[in-house]
């Protein structure tokens, strides 16, 4: 799971104290280790929960050759082992994804986010170009469903960010008072609609947005990539089955999320074979079709998995389920 935080042109002293009590609100997010850096006016740092090289060389924040930029990760990039065949000869010093991530950030630039599959929230601090006594450039990004969670609070030219709200909180900058919009989202919905939250004063980093932090006053914000708008239409049941059939040709998502599903499917076959199932019956359900003369061997295929004898039965049942 991991968690990441950190703090930018905090005039008070005590940023890196701030930090270690953010990472403290997180710690059951990362049981494998922390790390941290500190700066001018800043710190930053991380919880990791250890999934893709379990070493000590995946601890975090990871450096680039020349120790000139640092990475905090959070998240799984399903697409990492084919980027890390196209980066040539970089000095790789462990097997992560997060160090795939980082090279592709000093050779791409912030272009890298384009070339990501999977799910994040990342920070990355650059002094290419500065001195270390000075503060670094920042870029913030989340991916692009939003699945990793990314918090930003601002006070003045104080920027904190961090994995969940209660590190917000517990940083000092945020003083926890109730948004009554929040507030009204969830007693009407039982949620918060994002990018609000809960909190006054504290908001979530929506989906496939990214930010640079320059200095205390220079900041931008962008989409590097955006979800596909939903199209209503009427449809029967037997276009809908046609198109479920067609679906492993045409597709029923974006080709990126297309593409990521394919690399995460490479990586934990058998839990995504239960969740193509699980999407493409809800898609039908909601399509109203009938599953008629559509064999489980059938849908395996449409959803683009290998059926095995054993998934065949385990997609029976949920066809059952879902014709109820």
């Amino acid at each position: 799971m991991c968690g990441i935080s950190g703090i930018l042109h905090h005039r008070a002293p005590h940023a890196e104290q701030a930090v270690a009590a953010m990472l403290r609100a997180m710690a059951h997010r990362g049981p494998d280790g922390s790390g941290t850096l500190t700066f001018a006016g800043g710190a930053a740092g991380m919880v990791r929960l250890a999934l893709v090289d379990l070493s000590a060389r995946g601890q975090q924040p990871m450096w680039s050759p020349n120790h000139d930029v640092a990475i905090l990760w959070n998240g799984e990039m399903y697409n990492f082992r084919e980027e890390r065949a196209g980066l040539g000869e970089y000095p790789f010093h462990s097997h992560t994804d997060t160090e795939v991530a980082l090279a592709l950030y000093l050779t791409h630039g912030d272009e890298f986010l384009a070339r990501l599959r999977g799910m994040f929230a990342t920070a990355i601090f650059d002094w290419r170009g500065r001195s270390k006594d000075d503060a670094p450039r920042v870029l913030l990004a989340r991916d692009r469903f939003g699945i990793k969670p990314l918090y930003l609070a601002e006070r003045g030219e104080t920027l904190a960010f961090a994995s969940e709200v209660r590190a917000l909180v517990a940083s000092g900058v945020v003083d926890g008072e109730i948004c009554p919009e929040g507030l009204d989202d969830y007693l009407r919905y039982g949620f918060v609609v994002q990018p609000r939250t809960i909190l006054r004063g504290v908001r979530m980093m929506e989906p496939g947005t990214a930010a640079v932090i320059e200095s205390a006053t220079a900041r931008r914000a962008w989409r590097f990539a955006e979800m596909p708008r939903a199209e209503k239409r009427a449809i029967d049941s037997a276009d809908a089955a046609r198109e479920l059939r067609a679906v492993s040709a045409n597709g029923f998502v974006a080709p990126a999320s297309r593409g990521a599903l394919q690399h995460r499917h490479a990586q934990a076959l058998q839990i995504w074979r239960h969740a193509w199932v699980f999407l493409a019956c809800a898609w039908l359900a909601r399509a109203e079709a009938r599953f008629v003369d559509f064999e489980a061997h059938e849908l395996a295929h449409a959803v683009g998995v290998a059926a095995t004898h054993e998934d065949c039965g385990f997609l029976c049942l949920q066809v059952t389920y879902v014709r109820g």
